[in-house]
């Protein structure tokens, strides 16, 4: 069943408190099972019916044989940790599916670097893996997942696609692109890359979307780098609400503002860049006192900070060492105090790249 705004819009521009309060009627059932937190661990009954389509993907002969010189390349690392984890629990999506709390950004990886860590990832836990046509890695991202061996009901695979598909029919293509690239049979999730407002049709795009939901061919679908004035646009003229919503976000970049309407609509907040962008916040005096004190890496401090309020962080990383590290941050908690603390770091809504700028947006 699609999420929809039932409420008559007639009578002018409505603000956008009256659009997300219909927004959250609308959803109230489809929302009211999460606990208080808003954790929605998965069990073996959440988990989406595929279909049928739970066999794993197969593997070419000379996918094998490439996957055994990439292991030559990791065996050092992967004889020094474990890559064994736990289930990484999942938060309910509007639409019916559940997404991982935690993910792996594939950009800028290419090539041999993005399949051997995309398949080190799969193996060691990971279950959400986000590539996008702009990152042309989308074809390495499918051998990793083929090669690393775990069934494909387990995983949750998103992409996104870019300006130049910003149309109903342009959508359909694009996914069957992205389909192909990956050499998947269907996605867990496309996202509408950037609004890029200046062309006009982002809306258009969303319809699109939306198409797609409506056929099956998509269990969910979001956008990313949308501000409340986008979401509010897309859902006045659909009446669907993105389960998804990806921005830049991190400690210094808090997005409060986006996320106070992210939760108001019920979409789930996702974070790219989620550990800081060239913005040394692993080197902050702050975060390397806190991680001292618990034993843990200013990177885990950092994801900790996401998974602790409810946003999906997905970092990138190729390192064995450091793809572990990152997906080990469900076993411990920040303190209230630490984060206040960490609130103080937050720069504003100004230090976010502004999606509505020209040369923001592909």
């Amino acid at each position: 069943m699609l999420a929809l705004v039932t409420e008559s819009m007639a009578g002018g521009s409505r603000s956008l408190e009256g659009i997300f309060g219909s927004a959250v009627s609308s959803h109230r059932e489809l929302i009211c099972n999460a606990t208080d937190n808003g954790h929605y661990p998965e069990t073996e009954s959440s988990r989406p019916n595929n279909n049928g389509l739970e066999q794993r993907q197969a593997m070419s002969d000379n996918e094998t044989n490439h996957v055994a010189g990439l292991a030559t390349r990791w065996a050092m690392t992967t004889e020094t940790i474990d890559t064994t984890a736990s289930e990484i629990p999942r938060l309910r999506l509007l639409h019916g599916h559940s997404i991982p709390r935690l993910g792996l950004g594939t950009w800028p990886m290419l090539e041999d670097e993005c399949e051997a860590a995309v398949c080190f990832a799969v193996q060691s836990g990971y279950r959400l893996i986000d590539t996008a046509f702009q990152y042309r890695n989308e074809e390495a991202v499918g051998r990793g997942i083929r090669t690393a061996g775990v069934p494909r009901s387990e995983l949750f695979i998103s992409s996104k696609f870019n300006k130049e598909s910003h149309s109903i029919d342009g959508v359909q293509r694009a996914y069957d692109e992205s389909l192909r690239k990956l050499g998947l049979d269907h996605l867990d999730m496309f996202m509408c890359h950037w609004p890029v407002p200046a062309l006009g049709k982002y809306v258009d795009a969303w319809k699109g979307l939306v198409k797609l939901l409506e056929e099956g061919r998509v269990k969910a679908i979001g956008v990313s780098n949308f501000k409340p004035s986008h979401l509010k646009e897309i859902i006045d003229a659909t009446g669907v609400v993105p389960d998804v919503n990806q921005i830049q976000l991190s400690p210094d970049i808090a997005r409060t503002e986006p996320r106070a309407v992210h939760r108001l609509l019920g979409t789930v907040t996702e974070a790219w860049s989620p550990i800081g962008r060239s913005s040394g916040l692993r080197a902050h005096p702050m975060i390397i006192e806190i991680a001292q004190r618990l034993h843990k890496s200013p990177a885990q401090i950092l994801l900790r900070w996401h998974v602790q309020q409810d946003v999906v962080p997905i970092p990138q990383a190729s390192d064995p060492l450091w793809l572990t590290e990152n997906l080990s941050v469900f076993d411990f908690s920040l303190s209230a105090d630490e984060m206040a603390a960490m609130r103080q770091l937050d720069k504003g809504e100004g230090a976010a790249r502004d999606s509505d700028l020209p040369e923001n947006g592909h």
